[in-house]
């Protein structure tokens, strides 16, 4: 039933958004009925003035209010931090190079365009000639060869080091990779992050995070940051006059910090806020009852790109061992899990771990299955059996067997993150597994670090791929043991490496998915991962005053179009 549900939740998804994206202005009134010739008025009447027609421009939002749980403490157009961080990867404030669409495709931001050579190894941006910083100064391609030498040699972007880069004009320039690198991967994982830096404000400034002079939010994208009440925690934005990629129908944008989504919540419904962003932070499916029959209200609720999944550790046993993990695997409880996550709004996950609407799916793989008692039995032929009669397995050398589950280290998520872990220990207890919980991981981003980042020594762990990440590559980039990621996987499968490898050497869409479907299939055979659920994400909105919403799927109604196609009724 669930998966029904959620398939045809999809498709319904993708018709809304590609009807919200045509739909932008209000339908024109209809026309009045001709009079009949009883009713026309006689040469003695007089003719009444016609009523003016009703206009078909769409309405300006005066003010767009959006409540988030992340703090309006951070401003700084060189990092990610705070309210001001997440919202510039929406085109905000910042001008980005590129900006993703709501079917996962990067597109142009502040940028013209761009081309990509035919070599894969060279993009050339093209800027609009009428594009201004927030101080009136143009943006030229001195600023695109200042953005990508300052993220090499300030930010120390490993990616960049041995980038050429060639100005082409004052509005183009051309930036290109060393032999075996990909222009094409560079522009998808780039997506949505990279940003435009000001030469004449950044040039001078060696450490970008301890910078506070006054014109650090200098951006050139459709925003300009006005004021913050750090008090009241509100941050106020206005729109950039005549901005270059068309008319911006939200004319300010108020962004208001909380404490918890309880609060945003009850701020949605008391008609204090208009929409909910949170970055990869959707709201909790316990509170889904909260807003569910509000006339004035609606959940947001999209297919999720992003997923929790286990990631199994290679540098431990008994993780580093297939049996074990095939049987980990069997003993779980997805339904329980998709409740658990989710609510009711999940299908139970296939074994190539990434999740239906990311480029690239493999549909052609089986789903997960949960069968307590076969993986009992791959246990016990792999020679996990209880020696000494306490009720849980040894190993096959018949030492004790005691699995950490190691949360990942996450303030915003540890209360769910904990709960998967009860759950996972549980499943595991039913099959005779004894587990411990990694409290230390869990409350201590110290711990955490020394045990996944740098030492890889995690077993069990659990961790959540967003929906940002999700767009490209997603979940296999945090298995594999990479060292130019610097994530924290511990895989290096030979068969999993050519695969992954192709994927970062795509230089087409087609590539990509040719090479994403193989990837996922060494995933199915050698199960170095599983996903708990493929979900949905919720980014609740008010519905009474506002129209022409586009729900990005994983992301929410807050994104690049919602400044031009977000109107008032």
């Amino acid at each position: 039933m669930k998966k029904t549900y959620l398939n045809v939740l999809a498709l319904l998804l993708a018709a809304l958004m590609i009807l919200s994206g045509c739909s932008a202005k209000p339908a024109p009134a209809p026309s009045e009925p001709a009079t009949t010739p009883a009713e026309a008025s006689t040469p003695a009447e007089s003719t009444p003035a016609p009523e003016p027609a009703e206009s078909t421009e769409p309405k300006h939002v005066e003010v767009l209010r959006i409540g988030t749980t992340s703090t309006n403490d951070t401003f700084n157009l060189t990092t990610q931090g705070g309210s001001f961080g997440v919202m510039n990867y929406n085109s905000f404030v910042a001008g980005l190079f590129w900006e993703r669409d709501e079917f996962g495709k990067p597109q142009p931001g502040a940028i013209k365009d761009y081309s990509i050579s035919d070599d894969n190894l060279s993009i050339t941006i093209y800027l609009p000639e009428n594009l201004y910083w927030h101080d009136g100064k143009q943006v030229t391609s001195d600023d695109i060869i200042f953005t990508f030498e300052y993220a090499r040699d300030v930010l120390l972007s490993s990616r960049l080091k041995d980038i050429v880069l060639t100005r082409d004009g004052d509005y183009q320039a051309t930036i290109t990779f060393p032999e075996g690198d990909s222009a094409f991967a560079y522009v998808n994982g780039q997506t949505s992050w990279l940003k435009i830096y000001p030469k004449h404000i950044w040039e001078n400034v060696a450490d970008n995070k301890e910078y506070m002079g006054e014109d650090r939010v200098i951006g050139c994208g459709p925003y300009r940051f006005v004021s913050v009440d750090e008090d009241a925690q509100l941050a106020t934005y206005e729109a950039v006059e005549n901005y270059w990629k068309g008319e911006i129908l939200v004319d300010k944008v108020t962004v208001k910090s909380y404490a918890s989504q309880e609060a945003q919540i009850m701020a949605l419904r008391n008609n204090e806020i208009d929409a909910i962003y949170n970055y990869s932070g959707p709201i909790s499916a316990t509170l889904f009852p909260t807003l569910e029959g509000d006339p004035n209200c609606d959940l947001g609720i999209s297919p999720d790109p992003g997923n929790y999944m286990i990631m199994f550790g290679y540098n431990e046993a008994p993780t580093n061992d297939y049996p074990f993990r095939k049987a980990v695997t069997l003993a779980l409880d997805y339904d329980l899990f998709g409740q658990t996550i989710y609510g009711k709004y999940y299908n139970i996950p296939t074994k190539g771990v990434i999740p239906t609407p990311n480029m690239g799916y493999n549909s052609s793989l089986p789903e997960m299955t949960y069968d307590p008692e076969a993986a009992k039995a791959v246990l016990e032929e792999a020679g996990y059996v209880d020696v000494d009669g306490d009720g849980y397995r040894e190993d096959p050398q018949g030492q004790p067997l005691n699995v950490l589950i190691t949360p990942q280290n996450n303030k915003s998520r540890a209360e769910l993150l904990t709960r998967i872990a009860a759950v996972i220990a549980d499943n595991l207890d039913k099959i005779g597994v004894k587990t411990t919980l990694d409290e230390e991981s869990l409350t201590s981003r110290e711990a955490w670090s020394a045990r996944s980042e740098n030492g890889g020594t995690y077993q069990i762990y659990i961790g959540y791929c967003t929906s940002g990440i999700a767009s490209y590559i997603g979940a296999p980039m945090y298995i594999v043991n990479y060292t130019e990621t610097g994530w924290w996987g511990t895989w290096q499968d030979p068969a999993y490496m050519d695969a992954y490898n192709k994927v970062r050497a795509s230089s087409s869409f087609e590539e990509y998915e040719a090479s994403m479907l193989e990837l996922q299939e060494v995933i199915a055979e050698q199960l170095p991962a599983v996903s708990f659920a493929f979900g949905t994400s919720s980014f609740p909105y008010r519905t009474d005053k506002l129209d022409g919403w586009i729900n990005f799927p994983g992301w929410g109604v807050i994104n690049p179009k919602t400044w031009y196609t977000t109107y008032s009724k």
